[in-house]
């Protein structure tokens, strides 16, 4: 079972305040982190754009192409240009190095969404829209940082910060986040995180019913209640699938009559 959060911040301030983390030490293991992904999925000189956007988000990206250069072809595309200190840091560093900036957006290997995190608020502007169209119609394998920007990059891997943010197990994101990986910022995500009432089952934490016993009958094996609605069709699909996964009695309770297979009681 893994804890979901509608937000991080709080948890990046509890680094910075209880662990004494800065800023600049989570950003640098969160890129360190892409990094090896990318490095233990792809061979070396493959080509890499990172699309960056203006804040933290962009500056990951960045420290990314700074970790990739040399080994891998790797350029930057300023979606925005850096406006936040760490980006500005970031551009720095990258530029000393001779990290290469890329003027539009080409085929590659591997593309990289650092545009927008958690941290957006507001609408996208038309330029960026057009931005992301162009990177979800490029042939490579699509990576978001953090979480795909605005939910319109489509990835084939979410690689999100410190802890599973809850937007993205929402109907609406599902066709963006891709595959999912939780990446560590310099602590463990058993430190990173804080309570949450918001939880993740794992197929670990599915416990069916043992029928080894001989002398058992239904009744041995749990009775479930499902309480239908006016419109019986997801009652009778919940109630079979109880069935299915090892209720001994499931009862279908209703307002009207509801036609259900035989094997339930109404």
């Amino acid at each position: 079972m893994q804890k979901l959060f509608d937000e991080v911040a709080s948890l990046d301030k509890r680094c910075y305040e209880e662990f004494f983390l800065s800023e600049d030490i989570l950003m640098e293991h969160a890129a360190d982190g892409m990094a090896e992904y990318i490095r233990n999925k792809f061979e070396k000189n493959s080509k890499v754009i990172i699309v960056c956007g203006s804040g933290n988000n962009g500056a990951d990206g960045i420290a990314l192409a700074r970790l990739l250069h040399v080994d891998y072809d790797v350029s930057v595309f300023y979606a925005k240009k850096p406006v936040s200190k760490m980006a500005l840091l970031q551009q720095k560093r990258a530029y000393a190095i001779g990290v290469k900036e890329s003027a539009e957006l080409e085929p590659c290997d591997v593309l990289v969404d650092a545009i927008v995190g958690t941290g957006f608020s507001g609408e996208f502007s038309e330029e960026l829209i057009g931005i992301i169209q162009k990177m979800n119609m490029l042939k490579a394998f699509k990576i978001a940082c953090d979480v795909p920007s605005g939910y319109k990059f489509i990835a084939d891997i979410t690689l999100t910060m410190g802890a599973l943010k809850k937007s993205m197990f929402l109907d609406s994101s599902k066709e963006f986040v891709g595959g999912i990986k939780v990446l560590d910022l310099g602590v463990s995500r058993h430190v990173y995180e804080k309570q949450s009432n918001c939880k993740l089952l794992d197929l670990d934490d599915l416990k069916l019913p043992s029928r080894v016993k001989k002398d058992s009958h239904k009744g041995s094996y749990g009775h479930l209640t499902v309480a239908s609605g006016q419109k019986s069709g997801a009652s009778i699909m919940s109630a079979l699938s109880a069935l299915r996964f090892g209720s001994g009695l499931v009862t279908l309770v209703g307002f009207e009559k509801i036609e259900i297979p035989h094997m339930l009681m109404y």
